[in-house]
């Protein structure tokens, strides 16, 4: 076999040679976007194993990558919430903006894992932006408590839904979301021809209302933060109290922040 420094890898290009002796060949090999080396000994078996094996550790790596890009997939914008936030309220959730968005940074990898565990159940990956919005409005953030709840792990809830038990955040965490998925599925998006795979603004806030179930506080559990709760806690009762009105960012607040900052 003729070894060629122009060969083709899977009809991507290849093949500069880096160094040139009578002994063996260095080839750089290209695949997408990533790069890889191949050391060649002047025999047929060597260099196709070496080919073979450069070939599968750059698949390998671009596989990884596109994974990551679908744990992380956007979320289309089909709601534009920055047009409803006002700077003075981006001031005054300046903290905690950036409390959660450090958290969300340095705990992503949590979130992912809840993302994947969700995936396999039901063939649907839930944004990690939304499992950490949500995760702050239940416990701030806190991985020793119940997602459900914010109760703490280990023993069984005392909030509601009473009398669940789990030892792991992310066990909670998977259960609350699968918990909730089919009435989301079958009856909310059913209804309002929304997307039930969280691909759109509109069907992640729908299931941030599902997932807190208190109709009375829906609005401010999703929206505060934004003039949108501000106009619905007028119907809302206790909520139009000053004292009463929500001064922690909701869902889609926390959701856009963290699509910026991610």
């Amino acid at each position: 076999m003729e070894i060629n420094e122009n060969y083709s890898l899977n009809n991507e290009k290849s093949g500069k040679v880096k160094s040139n002796d009578k002994d063996s060949k260095v080839f750089l090999l290209k695949y997408n976007d990533t790069t890889a080396e191949a050391i060649f000994n002047i025999n047929d078996d060597e260099c196709l194993q070496a080919l073979h094996d450069a070939e599968n550790g750059i698949m390998a790596e671009n596989i990884n990558a596109n994974e990551k890009i679908k744990k992380t997939s956007r979320i289309k914008q089909d709601i534009d919430i920055e047009k409803y936030v006002s700077p003075e309220l981006e001031d005054s959730f300046e903290n905690i903006t950036k409390k959660v968005t450090e958290t969300y940074k340095n705990n992503k990898e949590v979130y992912e894992i809840i993302s994947d565990d969700v995936y396999e159940k039901i063939g649907v990956r839930m944004p990690t932006e939304l499992i950490c919005a949500i995760h702050y409005r239940e416990s701030e953030n806190n991985f020793n408590c119940y997602f459900q709840n914010g109760d703490p792990l280990g023993k069984p809830t005392e909030h509601e839904p009473k009398g669940l038990l789990y030892y792991t955040f992310e066990e909670s965490a998977e259960a609350a979301i699968l918990d909730h998925y089919d009435y989301f599925k079958n009856d909310i998006c059913a209804t309002y021809g929304l997307e039930n795979d969280f691909s759109t603004m509109s069907s992640c806030l729908e299931f941030a209302e599902c997932y807190n179930k208190n109709k009375d506080y829906a609005a401010s559990y999703v929206y505060s933060g934004t003039s949108v709760y501000k106009d619905l806690s007028q119907n809302n009762g206790d909520i139009n109290n000053e004292a009463a009105y929500d001064k922690r960012p909701g869902v889609a607040y926390l959701v856009n922040e963290l699509m910026k900052n991610n």
